[in-house]
């Protein structure tokens, strides 16, 4: 007889005994953090954890709309090698100017292909600069505010966190200009230096308007005037030389711009669109009744959405908020660029929490002056803030403990150790969350951090399965391989939506036009039979698109 196999111990015992071992050495590991001196140590764990939360499995999930219209023109833009008009499925694309096309563009030539990848990466570029940025100026000029929690609050806020983060969207990018644009208002305006704050802020606001359009304007328009009223300089400073010479010279290249651009497309149709992608948004396209209701919803629908960080609003429920903010110069500068510029999206209807990711430092900046000084909020407050966040981290280990009872658990890959793995590494970090009285709100972000790559083990994984632009993706490979020559088109008024429109593009590699005249006998034409039963053709294959139907492929009659 052969010799008998090792024995082996269960899997349950194996974790159990397993188990203490690791949390030590996890506990070790982050109390290691706390002997670096300054900030070193907390941003290092900061980039370590960062890397797998928003890096691991960044294209397991495809593109969503806003994401493939974006890199879409920018693909078109290169097969038509046209740079200055921008097409969606070779029709005239007016909605956005074009510079976040020209970076997926640099982004993607670098990658060597159009996809999740360079998009999303270009993203998380904006994202790391957005949160350096907030560091470094609240570093040079915030007291008793920490400069690596704003920048750690920032990148582990919710909405960003657990959506804008994973896709390759415009916002971050826009807001990080405009952040930057308040930051040098304070900056040049608190020492006087007016040449730098109408020149820096008037060239950022044209940048900002070549990402986003009109927008761009309105917070220029409010901003500027609000910092000059805020340094006592408004009636000396608004009709100076500098404003206007500073106003002249952003506008130069935006003028450059669309002085190319008008030798193909009419420019008063082309700002009628941005107008109305501005105006759609309001009252005048909603009505006064959803208005009214949408004003009294929207700091709660905020509040959610920027959960956890969003609770710390409970530090201004007394009664020397004014006389706190007041107490920092620079902390009343974020707290009015906050207050001023809020309502240009609280008192518009159709808005996304993407679009207020600009103001998320701005809000931390004062939240944590409340925290932090030592003439803050009421000793009270601070405990029952604390004690707040301490009950969400243990809620989130022990929901991660419970993992296994879940239904939808069973579709986790590798199950035992992802659980294990996860259960540790949340509970190494909700030790000192709950143990450490000083520094507990920069080991919540860490512990955020955690939650995302538990995230990106977990959950992700289901979402893969169940995503339709995940099924389109694939059905679009499928039909890649099975159909092959002849030019595509798109036939009239079918709608291919925003995700299949991009992944039929790459597979075909040309800029896929739409025809209202079926004429090329050798062409291939997605119809929606349902608009058009009386097409003359015959149906090759069909393709699934996000709305949840096929879109036919089909040969023309000869």
């Amino acid at each position: 007889m052969g010799a008998s196999p090792p024995l082996q111990a269960p899997k349950s015992l194996q974790i159990t005994i397993f188990a203490p071992w690791a949390m030590n050495g996890l506990r070790n590991i982050i109390r290691q953090f706390a002997f670096l001196h300054g900030d070193a140590g907390w941003l290092l764990a900061a980039c370590l954890l960062s890397i797998p939360a928003f890096f691991l499995g960044l294209d397991r999930i495809a593109f969503i709309g806003d994401e493939g219209i974006r890199t879409l023109v920018a693909l078109e833009m290169k097969y038509s090698g046209n740079f200055i008009v921008p097409t969606l499925n070779g029709e005239y694309y007016y909605n956005k100017p074009p510079l976040f096309n020209w970076m997926i563009i640099a982004i993607s030539e670098v990658f060597g292909h159009y996809g999740e990848w360079p998009t999303r990466t270009l993203n998380l570029f904006f994202l790391g600069v957005f949160a350096v940025t907030s560091f470094g100026f609240v570093k040079k000029f915030a007291v008793h505010v920490s400069p690596v929690a704003v920048a750690l609050l920032l990148l582990t806020s919710g909405r960003i966190l657990f959506w804008d983060s994973m896709f390759g969207l415009i916002d971050i990018c826009f807001s990080w200009v405009v952040f930057l644009n308040f930051m040098l208002l304070y900056r040049y305006g608190e020492r006087g230096l007016w040449s730098r704050f109408f020149g820096f802020s008037y060239a950022l606001c044209a940048v900002a308007f070549m990402l986003k359009g009109l927008p761009a304007l309105v917070f220029q328009a409010i901003s500027v005037p609000v910092a000059l009223a805020f340094f006592g300089a408004l009636r000396q400073q608004f009709f100076s030389r500098f404003h206007g010479i500073a106003l002249l010279v952003a506008l130069m290249p935006v003028a450059a711009y669309y002085t190319a651009y008008a030798s193909w497309v009419s420019l008063p149709k082309v700002f009628a669109v941005l107008t109305d992608q501005s105006l759609q948004r309001t009252a005048t396209h909603h009505g006064w009744e959803r208005t009214i209701v949408h004003i009294f919803t929207f700091p709660w629908e905020q509040l959610y959405h920027f959960l956890p960080w969003s609770l710390l609003g409970i530090l201004f429920l007394h009664r020397r908020t004014m006389q706190v903010l007041r107490s920092n110069r620079f902390v009343f500068f974020n707290a009015c660029m906050l207050a001023v510029n809020l309502p240009v999206y609280w008192f518009s209807v159709e808005v996304y929490p993407r679009y207020l990711l600009m103001f998320v430092p701005l809000f931390n900046v004062v939240a944590l002056y409340f925290l932090e000084a030592p003439s803050g909020a009421p000793d009270s407050l601070r405990k029952w803030t604390r004690w707040t966040f301490v009950t969400i981290t243990l809620a989130l280990t022990a929901a991660c403990f419970a993992m296994p009872l879940y239904p939808g658990s069973t579709d986790i890959p590798r199950l035992h150790a992802t659980w294990t793995g996860a259960s540790l590494l949340l509970a190494a970090f909700c030790i000192p969350v709950v143990h450490s009285a000083k520094n507990w709100i920069l080991y919540v972000a860490l512990f955020m951090l955690a939650v995302r790559v538990v995230f990106n083990l977990t959950l992700q994984p289901a979402r893969e399965k169940t995503n339709d632009g995940n099924h389109v993706r694939t059905d679009v490979q499928r039909l890649k391989q099975a159909q092959h020559g002849g030019n595509w088109y798109i036939f009239g008024d079918t709608e291919l939506h925003q995700i299949a429109r991009f992944y039929t593009t790459v597979a075909h590699g040309q800029i896929i036009k739409r025809q209202w005249i079926a004429n090329d006998p050798n062409g291939r034409y997605f119809v929606d039979l349902k608009r058009y039963p009386d097409f003359s053709g015959s149906v090759i294959d069909s393709l699934w698109v996000e709305s949840r139907e096929y879109i036919h492929l089909m040969f023309i009659k000869q």
